[in-house]
């Protein structure tokens, strides 16, 4: 196209630029709009094309008001405007999926790697549990002592990587949990420091030497004694992508290592210097959260370590295995996108998972038709359509009955709906029961069509305009409707 007809909408661009890039966009001045979610409701004259790329991703849907999924936007908006909406993904999701099944979208596949070729990596399983990798608690090295290596790299993995760097080629490590370590416990009392705003433990970070949550951001300086029996047998337990990087360092001194994550990249530009370090080969180790694992082309990548797959998996969602598998199938298609054959290796404690066992031979049709059959028969999306009623507030005691109210009048509906009796779920505390002080509990609910659905949602409607609606002002509480989840944490 000509040059200035492209527009970049996002976050991170000023009021003014925005301003003037909608008036580009109004004006047909300017005839693309690139960008995040939002920018499927740019003023985009005589829509013609609409391109969702990495449709599959958790982060097109938006979790506060307005509450939508950018990809089903990309789908209605294309269809009023009698325009096209692609889809891409190397993992698509089930709904996507699904609708493929049910002819409501065409499949196009791409069988050939970028490039036009390229033989996909080989993928091989590191089992952890026969390896011990993890220390006792006892032989756990304590906060304020220097981390020896040996204890989040198996030594097949370090055997890879060594190999890697003497071709002079690079290699990516793939962790997604930011910081230094998980949880910080007394070792004589079992206290674990904890926010006290949100229920999770605090994250420890090494630099800066501080205790955050990773949940509302609240800091902490690390205590050198237990604040509850004042001993000073503290123990870090658990990884992140800060203690890979030391481990990394301390396996591999002559070895130039970067880290990308939220908490390497928040100066400005620092991003893009080290996208550039890596792509000008001034980078030997890259260590990454889910940042480094789609999206990317490094040809100079050979080898690609899954650290720790087991955290992916660990989610009580009831997508935390689609998710698995699309970040291991997302992170190993980094690997050998050169002219060498990549390899990746995943350290996991279960080696047996249809997210794993899938991935060894990136079967992305085999675990899809596996998942939707445990989805059909256990009745969740894409089978069902799904809302989830979140009770939130800052009365710990009160949100439980205030949730026992909403599932109430969420089970009368169904009833007079016709749904089954398992068309509502819970109430229940949320899996993150408390965040920035507000307790959170929740009610799900799944029905075999939009219209049965709908009817539960206005007995609930009902209820909140009444005795209920009384109720959470009274509590200073709050209703939160979510069409559609797709995270029920």
């Amino acid at each position: 196209d000509r040059p200035g007809s492209v527009v970049l909408l996002h976050s991170g661009i000023s009021a003014p630029a925005r301003r003037d890039a909608y008036a580009r966009l109004r004006e047909g001045s300017a005839r693309v709009a690139v960008g995040a979610r939002s920018a499927l409701f740019a003023p985009v004259r005589a829509l013609g094309l609409v391109v969702v790329d990495e449709e599959h991703d958790g982060s097109l849907k938006q979790d506060e008001a307005p509450r939508y999924h950018a990809r089903d936007v990309a789908l209605w908006r294309a269809k009023n405007e009698g325009a096209v909406c692609v889809l891409g993904s190397a993992t698509p999701s089930l709904e996507t999926r699904h609708n493929v099944e049910l002819k409501k979208i065409e499949a196009l596949e791409l069988p050939l790697r970028i490039g036009g070729g390229g033989v996909l990596p080989t993928v091989e399983i590191i089992d952890l549990r026969a390896r011990g990798i993890h220390k006792t608690h006892r032989q756990r090295d304590r906060t304020n002592a220097d981390e020896g290596p040996g204890v989040v790299l198996s030594a097949p993995l370090v055997l890879a990587i060594a190999e890697v760097l003497a071709d002079g080629e690079q290699v990516v490590l793939f962790l997604n949990k930011r910081g230094y370590a998980s949880a910080v416990l007394c070792e004589m009392c079992g206290h674990i420091e904890t926010c006290p705003h949100c229920s999770v433990s605090l994250t420890l970070h090494k630099k800066p030497n501080v205790l955050v949550c990773h949940q509302c951001d609240h800091q902490k300086p690390i205590p050198s004694a237990c604040p509850e029996c004042q001993n000073d047998a503290l123990l870090s337990l658990g990884l992140g992508t800060e203690r890979l990087e030391s481990e990394v360092k301390a396996r591999f001194p002559d070895a130039r290592t970067a880290r990308l994550d939220r908490d390497s990249v928040q100066r400005k530009g620092a991003l893009q210097e080290t996208l550039a370090r890596i792509h000008n080969r001034e980078v030997d180790i890259i260590v990454g959260t889910q940042m480094i694992a789609k999206g990317h082309d490094f040809p100079g990548v050979r080898l690609v370590g899954v650290v720790l797959a087991d955290i992916a998996l660990a989610m009580p969602d009831f997508r935390a295995s689609e998710r698995a598998f699309a970040l291991i199938a997302q992170v190993a298609g980094r690997a050998g996108r050169g002219d060498k054959v990549g390899r990746v290796l995943v350290q996991t404690y279960s080696p047996q998972v249809p997210a794993i066992t899938f991935a060894l031979t990136h079967d992305v049709k085999g675990f899809a038709a596996q998942e939707l059959a445990a989805r059909r028969l256990h009745h969740y999306p894409p089978f069902t359509r799904a809302a989830l009623l979140r009770i939130e507030g800052e009365e710990p005691s009160v949100v439980p009955s205030l949730a026992a109210a909403v599932a109430a009048a969420a089970r009368a509906g169904a009833r007079e709906a016709g749904a089954g009796a398992g068309a509502v779920l819970g109430p229940a505390p949320c899996a993150l029961e408390k965040i920035q002080g507000r307790t959170r509990w929740q009610v799900f609910i799944r029905a075999d069509t939009v219209a049965a659905r709908s009817h539960i949602l206005q007995s609930v409607r009902a209820a909140r305009d009444g005795v209920l609606g009384r109720d959470l002002v009274r509590a200073r509480a709050r209703l939160i409707l979510d069409l559609d989840p797709v995270r029920v944490l």
